[in-house]
């Protein structure tokens, strides 16, 4: 028997700007969809990147299904920590 532990999914950024709130919170759905379909009580945002136009979201199981909010949380923390990788030591 095999256990989830993590669903993904992907879809190519939008050309238009102003749909690319709309298509990641789409993802979003389709994540949360498929992680009360495997019993989840919810979903957490588990690495997001963008690839060659690729928008790429991976979650793990959670409290309750992951929102926009939890994807710009998550976001802010990786540039943040990005920034901190290309910092010079002191």
């Amino acid at each position: 028997m095999s256990t989830i532990l993590s669903l993904s999914t992907a879809a190519r950024r939008p050309d238009n700007i102003s749909d690319n709130t709309a298509i990641h919170k789409m993802l979003l759905d389709e994540l949360n969809a498929e992680a009360q379909a495997h019993g989840w009580a919810g979903s957490a945002i588990d690495c997001y990147r963008v690839t060659g136009g690729i928008i790429g979201i991976s979650v793990i199981a959670g409290v309750m299904p992951a929102t926009i909010d939890d994807l710009r949380a998550y976001r802010d923390n990786q540039k943040l920590h990005e920034e901190e990788l290309t910092q010079p030591a002191s």
